[in-house]
């Protein structure tokens, strides 16, 4: 279904997207992090189709200084790739980085946070690469070199 709806599915996550992730007040970014985790969750496995516009924004957002947009991030980016599994693997480097930054500030700021916030990050982020290694087979690697595998 979400294939004959193209169009309106990339405006509703480009909307999503600038107006209010990439707006300059925290709540609309908030709100914007989790419309694209909605967008995510409803679009289900076709998810896969627009990930490059629904991780973007999601990324951006793990830089900024407040730390509880880093927590919504990290739910959103969690529930997108949750739902696309191995599709996220072309976007991995991306991925990697992001969540590397994003683990960075949570070791030097997280023990300070208040409450069970600060215990968000380890618990959200360990699931990703488990809930989409099926997708990698390193039986069907190949040499460069003869074709075989290796």
């Amino acid at each position: 279904m979400a294939q004959n709806n193209t169009v309106q599915i990339k405006h509703v996550i480009q909307t999503l997207s600038q107006e209010f992730a990439l707006s300059q007040h925290p709540h609309s970014r908030k709100g914007g992090l989790i419309g694209l985790a909605a967008c995510s969750i409803a679009l289900g496995k076709d998810s896969g189709l627009y990930l490059k516009e629904l991780i973007e924004p999601v990324l951006t957002c793990f830089n900024d200084a407040d730390s509880r947009l880093r927590y919504y991030t990290c739910e959103a980016l969690y529930n997108i790739v949750k739902v696309a599994r191995g599709a996220v693997l072309p976007h991995f480097n991306v991925l990697f980085d992001g969540l590397s930054k994003a683990m960075r500030a949570w070791m030097l700021w997280g023990p300070l946070l208040p409450g069970s916030g600060s215990a968000i990050f380890p618990r959200s982020a360990w699931p990703l690469a488990p809930s989409s290694s099926h997708a990698f087979d390193p039986q069907n690697i190949k040499t460069e070199s003869n074709g075989s595998t290796c």
